[in-house]
């Protein structure tokens, strides 16, 4: 069982496990992009195109089955129609179907959107990744790829002597994408850019997928067989397609053969109904998992969704979906038993489609956003209007956030911003249980009568000793692990260095604790679940023998030829009888296969997964055997965590351009819920008290960082862009990736998680003005916002994402304000002001910056008189009130960077950047919050659409 938090990763288990096919393989997907690279970078790895690799299998005599989803005309731009015909003019071994047929089967609104790959029966990859363009990611979510060259085929010198230092493109043609600007188009022109890469950043993905093996192979397997086979009850093929045979539950014997025994219990779930299954009643399990494990949740949920949508109203249609019923229901309870609990939900800053949210053609926008604002916190029916009406503090139980990046573009490295998609369709509860799968929050995933969805909630029989809440708590290694790797990516703690630290040390403590001959440390693993064979590898896992040869399936085209119907092969001049089309399957095209592998046989090697730069492994192991020479094996079995601790922190000062081994460290002065240690140079000082009230107001920015007028002076403890601090003294900061253990210990939550996320929303908000944003409650503040936005990338020379300051209204506001803070701001620019200033009016913007004065007033239990509903704007009064006494009481260090409304200088700009850390921000829950409550939202166009396509 393994969790793939990076498309990365995940992409080159796929093409190791395809490549390892033997039988069959099932691809279940909402869109597949044929000249998708599943191995990077692209150059060096064409072969691995998944096309490609496919079609090498097809050869094999393995026998592949693809199921996508059919979209109607451009509406949704993935093109299925040439991805079918480029699938199945690729070998007569690959069949191929799209669903649902709308027409046949009366079904417009709602999609296949299944994500699965299915290899011999026994590996099965769930999740919400699709094999299609703008999804590869990695741990850094890079926003620019902005290399001219994207393979050496494509250079000048082509035929030249192959140049191992040039700099190749990882995101080549469409795979470069931002959806925001500018959607898919021509997808039969894989290799074209939509973009100016000098100019306009990618948007990165944050994605959540798994694999699992054995039994719940064998489940996801017979779906998939159920399903290809009522699709093709459904439709009259052109080409001979057959009916599948599911495959049979796996014995022990043929588990422990195929070596697929695991620690972890796997139930398959579902939405799917009549239309995409043919069940007589519908099956909602997904739904049904999230509500149950969310009621029997004792202390935590954390929640990564790419849209939160559920148990509202919207325009007298009400959401019927019952994850926010179930979410306030634990609130309540938690609040009168007194118990701390608490729900961490991170979703998208904006929905992932074309147009901003004020233009007439952003009504997908405008609807989702919407909804998201009528299930979060705006009216009766939302999750902290319940939660007022009870006398509950949201922010005590709840909290949301979101994802944002920034880099440098072009020749002349300039500042952009771009927020990080969240695609994740994934829950961890308690660290005990997790859910992945690709049913988002809303109506079209959760009710089984929509979209067609599969996830698979995970319980591991493994328990680890942590802690929740402060006290002792066990927790299944799977759904613990899960959830630690997804926090310490968001808030920037090097995972690629995590994961390498944890396979050292287990491997050479295990070394050394089998040449000790002491029961004792034997035991110890044992116990820890650590004990391994000798001459155990962690990096090469054993590979059972087959549990069969070839399944029914694979002699589909032989003993099970299948059926058509009497017509003509359905074709498209784009594939078919293509010379060009084929020469560049074949290789023979712009990326220049054959190339690449007559340079590999003149001992240029393809690349390998870089997790870590070249020598790091080597002098990691260096690092690890000097920490271990210092203490007894039984010393340091009993001490791990320090162990890892402090190996990394040597990893992050040798990459920072320190030596790891001069570096002071705090292992007497901290436990391991402290987060963040301060590196300086070896006559710096190490009172780690000095650092808490010194040097981490620092980093975090202070009153004296950045002066009004926009220019700045240095701020203290901010990395300068050398990487050097302006302080004499050399410092960084590092976050210990071990401080993740209890997610609900103030120290972690407060003065970790939600410090960063409030220090880099307000940094992206000084830079950038970007939006959403809370500080932006009216038209009139979008607007300045908007105008600080573009004049910021003016200063530096990019082009505006907007023409002038033409914003689209919505027809009814008849807002003058509006009108006269355009025309105001439109005159500045003309005069050629450059002291630009949004004045946003925000009455509780010392929330968000931390400061001004703090309130002592507390929630009272009723709002109104007895009998009467209490008023939501007066509850939401007190709540704000005791959200700042309860601030001030939690100690939350928050960024005192002077508040200013101007545009900063490039240099001053990036010098605050540097300050981020991480890519977690708050999500904006007041933006535009006074529009929305006055109606002033949405275009008349808005309501003519069926809410059911948005949601």
């Amino acid at each position: 069982m393994y969790f793939f938090l990076l498309q990365r990763d995940y992409f080159w288990a796929v093409s190791a496990a395809i490549d390892m096919a033997k039988d069959v393989i099932y691809i279940h997907d909402w869109w597949l992009s044929p000249e998708l690279y599943l191995r990077r970078p692209p150059e060096g790895n064409q072969k691995w195109r998944i096309d490609r690799l496919l079609k090498r299998k097809a050869e094999e005599g393995v026998k592949i089955f693809v199921i996508v989803y059919r979209n109607v005309g451009n509406i949704i731009p993935i093109d299925s129609l040439y991805t079918k015909h480029s699938m199945l003019d690729l070998h007569p071994n690959v069949y191929f179907m799209r669903s649902p047929n709308q027409l046949i089967q009366n079904t417009y609104f709602w999609a296949h959107h299944e994500k699965l790959c299915l290899i011999d029966h026994t590996v099965a990859f769930v999740g919400g990744l699709d094999l299609c363009f703008g999804r590869w990611d990695t741990p850094d979510h890079v926003l620019v790829d902005d290399s001219p060259v994207p393979f050496h085929a494509a250079t000048a010198n082509s035929n030249s002597i192959y140049d191992k230092n040039q700099t190749f493109q990882m995101w080549p043609g469409k795979d470069y994408s931002n959806p925001r600007q500018q959607d898919f188009s021509q997808l039969d022109h894989p290799y074209d850019d939509m973009y100016d890469r000098q100019e306009v950043p990618r948007m990165p993905w944050h994605d959540v997928h798994m694999m699992v093996t054995g039994q719940s192979a064998r489940d996801a397997s017979r779906h998939f067989v159920q399903r290809w086979n009522y699709l093709l009850r459904q439709k009259r093929p052109s080409r001979l397609t057959p009916m599948l045979i599911p495959p049979s539950d796996l014995t022990d014997d043929q588990l422990k053969q195929a070596n697929l025994q695991g620690t972890c219990e796997v139930q398959f779930l579902r939405s799917s109904c009549s239309w995409s299954l043919g069940l007589t009643e519908p099956e909602l399990s997904i739904q049904n998992a999230y509500l149950k494990a969310i009621e029997k949740s004792e202390h935590f949920v954390y929640i990564e969704n790419q849209f939160f949508i559920t148990s509202t109203t919207f325009e007298n249609t009400k959401i019927e979906n019952r994850i926010g019923d179930a979410l306030v229901d634990r609130i309540v309870r938690a609040h009168k038993s007194q118990q701390k609990w608490k729900a961490i939900i991170v979703i998208p800053l904006m929905p992932g489609f074309e147009s901003e949210v004020d233009e007439k053609e952003g009504l997908s926008v405008r609807v989702i956003m919407q909804c998201q604002y009528l299930s979060i916190n705006h009216g009766p029916n939302s999750i902290f209007g319940r939660l007022y009406k009870q006398g509950i503090a949201p922010d005590d139980y709840i909290q949301f956030f979101s994802l944002r990046q920034w880099g440098k573009i072009g020749p002349n490295k300039k500042l952009v911003t771009e927020q990080l998609y969240i695609h994740s369709k994934a829950m961890v509860v308690d660290d005990r249980i997790a859910i992945i799968g690709s049913a988002n929050i809303n109506e079209r995933s959760m009710r089984g009568t929509r979209d067609s969805e599969v996830a698979a909630i995970v319980r591991d029989t493994v328990q680890l000793e942590s802690t929740m809440a402060g006290k002792p708590f066990s927790v299944g290694k799977f759904a613990h692990t899960l959830r630690l790797r997804l926090m310490r990516e968001h808030l920037g703690v090097d995972v690629d260095h995590v994961e390498l630290v944890e396979r050292l040390v287990d491997r050479e403590l295990n070394k050394r604790a089998q040449a000790s001959e002491s029961k004792a440390s034997q035991d110890f693993l044992r116990e820890m679940g650590r004990i391994m064979p000798e001459n155990y590898d962690p990096d090469e896992t054993p590979i059972g023998e087959p549990v069969e040869l070839h399944s029914f399936n694979h002699f589909v085209g032989e003993d099970n030829m299948g059926f058509r119907e009497k017509k003509p092969y359905s074709t498209d001049s784009r594939v078919q009888d293509n010379t060009k089309h084929r020469d560049d399957v074949e290789g023979l095209g712009f990326d220049g296969m054959r190339n690449a592998e007559a340079a590999e046989q003149m001992g240029y090697q393809s690349s390998a997964p870089i997790d870590v730069a070249p020598g790091v492994e080597s002098l990691a192991e260096a690092y690890l055997c000097e920490l271990l020479d210092m203490q007894p094996i039984s010393e340091s079995l009993k001490d791990l965590v320090n162990i890892k601790r402090k190996l990394y922190f040597m990893l992050q000062a040798q990459e920072h351009g320190y030596d790891g081994r001069n570096m002071k460290f705090f292992p007497a002065q901290c436990t391991a819920d402290d987060k963040i240690f301060e590196f300086q140079a070896s006559n710096g000082s190490s009172d780690i008290d000095s650092f808490s009230s010194g040097a981490s107001e620092g980093m975090m920015g202070n009153g004296n960082g950045v002066n009004n007028n926009g220019t700045g002076n240095s701020s203290a403890g901010l990395a300068s862009p050398g990487g050097t601090s302006t302080n004499s003294e050399t410092t960084f900061f590092p976050i210990d990736p071990y401080s993740f253990n209890d997610p609900l210990s103030d120290e972690f939550y407060y003065n970790t998680w939600e410090r960063i996320a409030d220090q880099n929303t307000l940094y992206f908000r000084e830079v950038f003005h970007c939006q959403p944003d809370d500080e932006v409650t009216t038209w009139r503040h979008y607007i300045e916002y908007k105008a600080l936005y573009d004049k910021f990338a003016m200063i530096q020379g990019l082009q505006p994402r907007t023409e002038g300051l033409n914003v689209d209204m919505p027809e009814n506001s008849g807002d003058q304000e509006v009108d006269d803070a355009r025309q105001e701001l439109e005159e500045r620019a003309s005069n050629g002001d450059s002291q630009v200033v949004a004045d946003t009016e925000d009455e509780d913007h010392d929330v968000h910056s931390g400061t001004g004065n703090i309130e002592s007033e507390s929630v009272p239990e009723s709002p109104g008189s007895v009998g009467e509903e209490p008023q939501p704007a007066q509850q939401k009064r007190h709540y704000k009130a005791a959200k700042r006494r309860r601030v001030n009481q939690r100690s939350v260090r928050r960024n005192n960077i002077i508040r200013n409304d101007n545009v900063y200088d490039p240099e001053t700009a990036e010098h605050v950047l540097q300050g981020v850390r991480g890519s977690l921000v708050f999500f904006p829950t007041d933006w535009l919050g006074h529009e929305i409550e006055t109606g002033n939202w949405q275009h008349s166009i808005d309501h003519l659409p069926p809410l059911e396509i948005y949601d």
